[in-house]
């Protein structure tokens, strides 16, 4: 009994609580809500930007312009093989860039289609492949790592928001390796009146998701610094 409690305890670790860092997010919202700005709050970020949408950010941000896989796959392999000083890369956004792997796989494997640029099954398999390949790798850098995506649009008003993404089990599957899965929108105002922003982190109608357990359900015109004072005081 004791030989096999003493393998018993050689498998044991033990979990001690750490700081909350290298978080994996995935923000949606529509556009022009603030999503790229908030990103441009992050600690030192390096944006991918597949949207070329940083014309919202109003201080000097670091970018790399990514017009197609290619240019992504590059990205990964700089950052992933290269010493620098970013703390936090943003893929913005994650809906064009599923576009760009789509793109890819036709280019790539040429074959008899119906339409020359209408993906087949096989290829929508390839590309849902390749898609979670490469955010597996993202999500595996020693930083924070910030998906953007765009919202789908709702058939009915009962129907669950969730971000812009083709694939039955894309968002069930993607997230699963999220930390936060956050839903940004525009709160409705008199006119005249200055429009508040909102993060949704617990949302009922909305796909939303906190890891950390510790951020309010929502934050108004947040910035990143609003979600560490949570995980540092609780308030």
């Amino acid at each position: 009994m004791s030989e096999n409690n003493s393998e018993l305890n050689e498998l044991i670790q033990m979990w001690e609580p750490e700081v909350i860092e290298n978080l994996k997010i995935l923000l949606y919202g529509d556009s022009g809500v603030g999503k790229t700005r908030f990103c441009a709050t992050m600690p030192k970020p390096l944006f991918l930007d597949a949207d070329h949408g940083l014309r919202s950010i109003k201080i000097p941000c670091p970018f790399i312009t990514i017009n197609n896989w290619a240019d992504l796959q590059q990205a990964y392999m700089l950052l992933s093989r290269e010493e620098h000083s970013f703390e936090t890369v943003v893929i913005d956004s994650l809906s064009r860039v599923q576009k760009m792997c789509m793109d890819n796989v036709v280019e790539s494997y040429p074959s008899r289609r119906v339409y020359d640029n209408l993906p087949s099954q096989q290829d929508w398999n390839k590309a849902l492949d390749d898609l979670f390949h490469m955010i597996s790798f993202f999500v595996s850098l020693p930083m924070n790592v910030v998906f953007t995506a765009h919202t789908k649009p709702r058939r009915f008003e009962d129907e669950r928001a969730e971000p812009l993404l083709s694939g039955k089990n894309t968002i069930s599957a993607l997230t699963q390796s999220m930390d936060i899965v956050a839903y940004m929108f525009v709160q409705e105002v008199e006119e005249g009146e200055k429009p508040v922003r909102k993060m949704g982190f617990d949302l009922a109608g909305w796909w939303t998701k906190d890891r950390t357990d510790q951020l309010p359900p929502v934050l108004e015109n947040p910035i990143w610094g609003d979600l560490t004072k949570f995980w540092n005081t609780g308030k």
